[in-house]
């Protein structure tokens, strides 16, 4: 849920900017099927509670899975504007994921701050996609530490990870949403252009 907050987030901060959102239906991505898939997995095992208890101990497991889809797909579309940022943000968040069994690390009072009870995640240590930070948290810098007031609407705690996500969207459907849409083909061809040696021209045919 959380990244799907962060697309919509982005989405918006580029329409404010000037981004005409109706070409994002001429926008051809590879692989789009990961990302599907890779929410529907997190859905499947986070925001319906009986198909979470289907899945029992293998939760974990199917989390991070989500996230081996979503870094093959931000791999597949590197060349996109805005993509590196934000593969280097899900690297980010899969790092600490993986280092805390599975699930995204968040203190008490992250937790708190965004309006949730506390007793929903200290009951268990855990709840739907976070855990518990404690003193035997890795890496708790790259968990949830960047918590939105209650008062905002879906208001929920961020990573640093999910910021860079943010920002890569943003760039992304600005860049090829813009005023002058930029297209991965005409990327590569200005960086050729500027690799070539000033001064340097084509030799003449001979006749």
């Amino acid at each position: 849920m959380t990244l799907g907050i962060l697309l919509g987030v982005g989405i918006l901060f580029a329409a404010a900017a000037g981004a005409k959102l109706r070409r994002l239906a001429d926008v051809r991505l590879s692989a789009t099927w990961l990302i599907a898939a890779a929410f529907c997995l997190q859905l499947l095992v986070f925001a319906l509670p009986w198909t979470a208890r289907i899945f029992g101990s293998a939760v974990v497991a199917v989390h991070v899975g989500s996230y081996v889809l979503l870094l093959l797909f931000a791999t597949m579309n590197l060349r996109e504007p805005g993509f590196k940022v934000a593969a280097l943000g899900l690297t980010l968040n899969a790092v600490a994921i993986v280092a805390n069994n599975g699930r995204m690390p968040v203190a008490l009072s992250v937790w708190t701050r965004t309006g949730k009870p506390g007793e929903d995640i200290a009951r268990s240590g855990h709840y739907n996609n976070n855990v518990l930070a404690d003193a035997h948290t890795h890496l708790g810098f790259l968990g949830d530490v960047l918590p939105l007031p209650a008062a905002v609407p879906f208001a929920n705690a961020f990573s640093i990870g999910d910021l860079l996500l943010l920002l890569g969207a943003t760039y992304f459907v600005h860049r090829r949403c813009g005023a002058r849409p930029v297209s991965p083909a005409s990327t590569s061809a200005s960086w050729i252009a500027r690799m070539r040696p000033a001064g340097r021209r084509p030799a003449a045919r001979s006749r």
